[in-house]
């Protein structure tokens, strides 16, 4: 059961004690939908396409198409609670036997999204290539 909508005028402090669990409460809805995405990302039925610590967002799918939903879902999302993300700090990597293969951009909203060689997530380095060395 959800609450009647009501309008916010100021946000939480950045480092206050209830920002963490406020946010969380905020995104749920997002990780809720995220989940209902076919991304072909689940094991044993669990879905594993969306890892999330704190603001960062990382989205996982075995197929481009796949990874394309996740994003248009995050965009839904964005629309629909006046939300921005950072495209320019958004980007797609490619692990597997075709790692190397050329593919088309992704896109977020109306941001394309660049494929990189390797990027840092919560201080771990990923590299692409045919599959994930630590």
């Amino acid at each position: 059961m959800s609450s009647q909508s009501f309008n916010v005028f100021c946000g939480v402090r950045k480092g206050g004690v209830l920002s963490p669990f406020l946010f969380n409460i905020y995104v749920d809805d997002l990780i809720t939908r995220l989940e209902s995405v076919d991304a072909d990302c689940n094991v044993c039925g669990i879905f594993f396409g969306s890892i999330m610590y704190a603001d960062d967002l990382l989205l996982l799918s075995a197929l481009v198409t796949g990874l394309q939903r996740l994003l248009d879902m995050c965009n839904e999302f964005a629309v629909s609670n006046d939300l921005t993300y950072n495209h320019k700090k958004s980007v797609c990597i490619k692990i597997g036997p075709h790692w190397n293969s050329p593919i088309e951009p992704m896109s977020l909203g109306k941001d394309c999204l660049d494929w990189v060689n390797s990027f840092k997530y919560l201080g771990i380095l990923f590299n692409s290539g045919f599959n994930i060395k630590s």
